[in-house]
C-alpha cells in the first residue's frame, strides 16, 4: 500500500512540474531577454506570441480530453485513433498557415513562424499519450532541455538578439520536444509498428 501511495504522489508530483514549467519557462525566457536585449524586443516578440498562441489553442482544442477516453475505451486501436485525430485536424493547421503567410512580416518571419507552429503542434498531439501512460518526466525532461537550447541559441557568443532570433530559438525549442515525444511513441506514427506504441 505505501509504495503505491508513494508512486502515485511521485506522479503528482511530476505532473504539477510537468503543468508549471512551460510558464516557468517562459517567465526565464522573457526575464533574459528583458535584461539582456530590450524590452521593445520582448515586446514585439509577445505581440506575436499572443496571436499565434491563439491559433495553436484552437487547431488543438479539445483533443487531449477526446484521445484519452477514446485509448480508454478502445487501447487496441491507439495508434489508430491518434493519426484519424491528427487528419481530422489538419484543415485547422493549414488555415492557421494560411493565415501566416497572409501577414505583412518579412518572408523569413513567417516561415519560421510555420516552423514554430508545426513543432509545437506535434508535440501537444502527444499530449494525450503522454498523459495516458503518465511519462512525465520525460515531458519534463524535453522541456528543460527546449529551453537550455533556446537560451543556448539566443545568447551564443557574438550574436546580437533580435526577433529573428529569438523566433530561431523557439523553432528549436518546439522541434526538440516533438522530435524527442515522436521518438518515444515511434509506434504511434510509423507503419510498420501499428498496433503497438511502446
Amino acid at each position: 500500500m505505501k509504495i503505491r501511495q508513494t508512486r502515485r504522489l511521485r506522479l503528482v508530483f511530476f505532473e504539477l512540474l510537468n503543468t508549471f514549467s512551460g510558464p516557468a519557462i517562459n517567465i526565464l525566457l522573457s526575464l533574459s531577454v528583458v535584461r539582456l536585449a530590450s524590452e521593445t524586443l520582448w515586446g514585439e516578440f509577445v505581440a506575436i506570441l499572443l496571436w499565434l498562441n491563439l491559433g495553436l489553442h484552437l487547431c488543438g482544442w479539445g483533443q487531449r480530453d477526446y484521445l484519452i477516453r477514446a485509448f480508454a475505451r478502445q487501447p487496441a486501436g491507439m495508434g489508430a485513433i491518434w493519426r484519424n485525430n491528427l487528419a481530422s485536424r489538419l484543415p485547422l493547421i493549414l488555415a492557421l498557415a494560411g493565415i501566416i503567410i497572409l501577414t505583412p512580416l518579412p518572408f523569413n518571419q513567417r516561415a519560421l513562424l510555420i516552423a514554430w507552429s508545426l513543432a509545437s503542434l506535434t508535440a501537444e498531439a502527444f499530449a494525450a499519450p503522454v498523459l495516458y501512460y503518465q511519462r512525465f518526466r520525460l515531458t519534463l525532461l524535453l522541456e528543460t532541455g527546449g529551453a537550455l537550447l533556446a537560451l543556448g541559441w539566443l545568447w551564443l557568443p557574438g550574436t546580437v538578439p533580435g526577433l529573428d532570433r529569438l523566433l530561431q530559438a523557439m523553432v528549436l525549442s518546439n522541434s526538440f520536444r516533438a522530435l524527442g515525444l515522436l521518438l518515444v511513441f515511434r509506434g504511434l506514427w510509423r507503419p510498420w509498428r501499428w498496433g503497438s506504441f511502446q
